[in-house]
């Protein structure tokens, strides 16, 4: 509202009453109703179409060798010249090789040996068998294949931490992963 003085005659002007109305985002009249529907229906379908996120990858970030046997399966020390094997581990999938660390040497099964060296890891293929394996780290000879386990990760999905052994084995392996996903 405001009042003010008519310049011509210097009386006062009649109050006058300003009202404006805002648009709300659902107007009442028909007409103008549709395009805030349809623009409800858009949002509504586009959240409920939401894609759907699948495994990419399983991302390992340290292989730790938690047990192994001292002794071969015939009761002998894997290396001649030391009482301990010096152990690497080995990662494949199907037949070829993904993965070699470097080894520790003088392995004692007492102690836990964790191997991070050029981790991440990524198995790329989630769906097919891959297999973790050690070895003894021979200078002299061929490296001995002391044990492994195969698995799948997509079997492990959501595990922080897969544990690979079993009962009848003398090796067991923690394998620290992180999942990556994609949107389809």
């Amino acid at each position: 509202m405001f009042s003010a003085l008519r310049p011509e005659t210097g009386q006062a002007r009649r109050k006058n009453t300003v009202r404006y109305t805002l648009p709300t985002p659902f107007p009442m009249k028909t007409n103008h109703l549709y395009p805030w529907l349809c623009a409800a229906v858009l949002v509504l379908s586009l959240l409920s179409c939401r894609r759907e996120e699948v495994l990419n990858n399983a991302q390992v970030n340290q292989i730790r060798l938690d047990y192994f046997s001292e002794v071969t399966d015939e009761g002998d020390n894997w290396d001649i010249f030391t009482n301990y094997p010096d152990i690497f581990v080995k990662v494949f999938r199907g037949n070829q090789l993904v993965y070699t660390s470097p080894y520790y040497d003088e392995c004692q099964n007492q102690n836990v040996y964790t191997y991070n060296q050029g981790m991440p890891l990524y198995l790329e293929f989630p769906n097919e068998t891959y297999s973790v394996a050690i070895y003894d780290y021979d200078s002299t000879s061929e490296d001995e294949f002391m044990g492994g386990f195969e698995f799948k990760p997509v079997d492990h999905e959501g595990e922080e931490i897969i544990r690979l052994f079993s009962l009848t084995s003398e090796i067991e392996f923690s394998l620290f992963v992180d999942w990556n996903y994609v949107r389809e």
